[in-house]
């Protein structure tokens, strides 16, 4: 076999016109809703320092779920809103309860007695037992308060 042979064999074996590799957008990891550029740039529960430079320390906020700015918002909300209702010594949790009757912003959170089961909830709206239950803290919690 000749060199030129070889040669337009291995160009050949080069051209294989396989469809180029599509990367996903990235989405966020409570919702699904595809992520705007400037979404992703900090993990959610970055600080002050972070903010600032927009340098992130990977082995703290490595594991940090990707949220979108409105599920970010809810996961500080019902991280707040859990802290405030576990305070008092007569609640052991807390549960979001999300019914088909609440607009988007709304959201039914209600304090669990000791020993009462979240699965006993139904919507402080419309009564309905149609719903879904999300036991508090959510999860990736690292609500804190910058000073």
């Amino acid at each position: 076999m000749s060199s030129d042979e070889d040669q337009r064999r291995l160009q050949a074996y080069g051209e294989v016109d396989a469809p180029p590799v599509e990367e996903a957008p990235a989405a966020c990891d409570r919702c699904g809703e595809e992520l705007d550029d400037e979404d992703d740039d900090l993990p959610f529960s970055a600080g002050r320092a972070e903010g600032v430079t927009g340098f992130v320390d990977i082995h703290e906020y490595g594991d940090d779920p990707k949220l979108c700015e409105r599920c970010d918002d809810l996961v500080r909300y019902l991280s707040h809103r859990h802290a405030q209702l576990t305070d008092r010594s007569d609640v052991s949790g807390a549960v979001a309860v999300y019914c088909r009757c609440h607009g988007d912003d709304e959201v039914d959170i209600q304090p669990l007695s000791p020993g009462e089961e979240s699965l006993d909830v139904a919507c402080s709206a419309c009564g309905s037992r149609e719903v879904v239950v999300e036991r508090l803290p959510p999860e990736h919690n690292t609500w804190r308060i910058e000073q």
